[in-house]
């Protein structure tokens, strides 16, 4: 298994290389745009180059399980954004190969370039040590919504001087430093700069909370700060000497005041990027013990325990966090997620509700609540909240999956308005002109339907000028070239996305409609039991309008019976 050691700063691969210090993909020399998370994804598979990373790892090291964000819809997002942004393709690897259901492999050769700047300075000062500064690179990034703030931007940090005097403070003197934990107004503010900073930038964060320790050097609040932030930097650099400099903080803190639980906070956040969930209860219960009123260390433990098999205990840990104070939207949050992944709809809808009852105005919220409604069965409610989420946060994804679900539901008119806001949104997108198209089909205004198909064909080939083999372009060209009757060319493009995935639901799925469009009803048939065989939601099959022709076939309401018997068994 090959990987990369934690002294590399540039990974190098074909023409490509990334620079682990500053953040950047480059071409040739020349940046190539990349979000954070694709970024970090891809990060993740060079350091493992060689070597299948599952679905499983990517979502424990990117996806925490106190975050929002839908892991499989934004795992799929960043491998597509990174296959664009290298120019390689699912169906011809160069880069990253797919492993369907299991994960992705780096398969192109990778060379490692240590920086020796890295190399000659220690991993952190130790006490009664100064270090010379260094220059920062700031890079501004999207913050991502991570509850644990355990996924950060890639920079290069400074070190400034951690020099010490004297010996650690006595229980005394710590009691009077009262609740701020230092009696230096400068070392307090950098500290709160620090903590805003943290959750999207931890490089800006280091600096804050090591100017806070320069001001008061036996600060232990913000040594804490910065072992959680260097922690950060390793989760997305990869590379141990962040790790290890992360431990000594957390460690130092722990030494310095024992009457705070900061230290103790510090080092269940490493343990748990670490994976050792255990260890990771263990230190937030010795927080705990410190502060029994620590909002911050059950919210902390009980993902812990979530990540560590015990349920019960995760369950009753988030229950204390709603009511301990401050009051905010963020314990039902946490719970509503945490009933959501145990499968406890209806009390994660209630989590939710209280949520947006305390902060109406976030858009997640509403979408969180939504997927809990779908779940229910509860579609009306589902489709008012997805529209709330809509109106607080409009964006192209919103509008187009409120227009599926309408369009599922045989409203046709009110679909059409979403597909046409999903448009306004992102006016050279294919998808919006093929949904809409779509919808204009179904409702019965064929020659509104072929105009549109007609764009969002012309569209789709002008985007595949770009990647001839994005398997997702062609797919859905496909669909509408057959929309169109244009047998030949569809059947083209279907073949040519089947032969090189063949085990992915959705392929099955659009296929079906593909050939039933064409009038090749026993292959319809056959491609619906694939989907489904595949694991394509029963649901979505059986609400498509464009199968409404196989309801009344025996086979078709076979399959559906099927799925519906498994679904319920899972349930149970």
């Amino acid at each position: 298994m090959d990987q990369v050691t934690g002294s590399a700063r540039l990974l190098r691969f074909g023409i490509y290389e990334i620079d682990l210090e500053a953040g950047e993909l480059r071409k040739g020399g020349r940046k190539v745009s990349l979000q954070e998370q694709p970024f970090q994804v891809l990060v993740l598979l060079l350091t493992n180059h060689g070597r299948l990373v599952a679905r499983e790892e990517l979502q424990r090291r990117l996806w925490p399980a106190d975050t929002f964000v839908d892991f499989d819809l934004g795992l799929n997002t960043a491998i597509k954004k990174i296959r664009t942004a290298l120019g390689d393709s699912a169906e011809n690897p160069r880069f990253i190969e797919t492993l369907p259901r299991r994960g992705y492999r780096f398969i192109c050769p990778v060379e490692e370039i240590s920086s020796a700047l890295n190399q000659a300075q220690p991993a952190i000062p130790t006490l009664g040590q100064t270090a010379p500064a260094a220059s920062a690179a700031r890079v501004s990034y999207k913050k991502l919504l991570l509850a644990l703030g355990l996924a950060g931007v890639l920079m290069a940090g400074g070190i400034v001087s951690l020099h010490r005097t004297g010996a650690p403070r006595t229980r005394a003197e710590l009691e009077r430093l009262g609740d701020r934990g230092t009696a230096d107004n400068t070392a307090y503010e950098f500290y709160k700069k620090g903590r805003m900073a943290l959750p999207g930038n931890a490089d800006e964060a280091i600096q804050q909370f090591q100017q806070a320790l320069k001001a008061d050097p036996l600060y232990t609040v913000a040594r804490g700060g910065l072992g959680e932030a260097y922690m950060k930097k390793y989760k997305t650099t990869h590379q141990d000497e962040w790790k290890t400099k992360a431990q000594d903080a957390c460690k130092q803190a722990v030494d310095l005041d024992f009457t705070r639980p900061a230290g103790r906070i510090c080092l269940g956040i490493y343990d748990h990027v670490l994976g050792n969930y255990k260890q990771a209860v263990q230190d937030f219960s010795e927080a705990i013990k410190i502060d029994p009123e620590n909002k911050r260390a059950y919210q902390l433990r009980a993902w812990a325990y979530q990540l560590s098999d015990q349920p019960a205990k995760a369950e009753s840990d988030f229950l204390k966090v709603t009511h301990l104070p401050p009051a905010d939207f963020t314990a039902y949050a946490d719970l509503g997620q945490f009933y959501f992944k145990n499968s406890q709809f209806a009390e994660s809808a209630r989590a939710y509700e209280s949520a947006i009852g305390r902060k109406g105005d976030d858009a997640r919220l509403h979408s969180s609540l939504a997927a809990a409604y779908e779940q229910m069965g509860k579609y009306d409610q589902e489709i008012a909240e997805i529209q709330e989420a809509n109106r607080l946060q409009p964006n192209f994804d919103g509008f187009e999956n409120l227009g599926l679900h309408l369009l599922n539901k045989r409203n046709f008119d009110e679909a059409i308005q979403n597909f046409q806001a999903a448009i306004q949104q992102s006016p050279e997108d294919y998808r919006g002109y093929g949904t809409l198209a779509r919808a204009y089909f179904w409702a019965g205004k064929r020659d509104l339907a072929r105009a549109n198909y007609e764009h969002a064909i012309a569209l789709a080939k002008k985007k595949l000028e770009v990647n001839p083999d994005d398997a997702d372009v062609n797919l859905m060209l496909a669909v509408y070239q057959a929309m169109l009757g244009q047998e030949k060319p569809a059947l083209y493009h279907l073949a040519s996305v089947q032969q090189l995935q063949p085990d992915v639901p959705e392929v099955a799925f659009w296929a079906a409609i593909v050939e039933l469009t064409l009038g090749k009803r026993d292959r319809a048939l056959a491609l619906v039991r694939q989907a489904h065989d595949l694991g394509y939601p029963a649901v979505e099959m059986n609400a498509a309008p464009d199968l409404d022709s196989l309801r009344n076939d025996p086979e078709f309401r076979q399959i559906m019976s099927a799925a519906n018997t498994v679904h319920s068994h899972h349930q149970l």
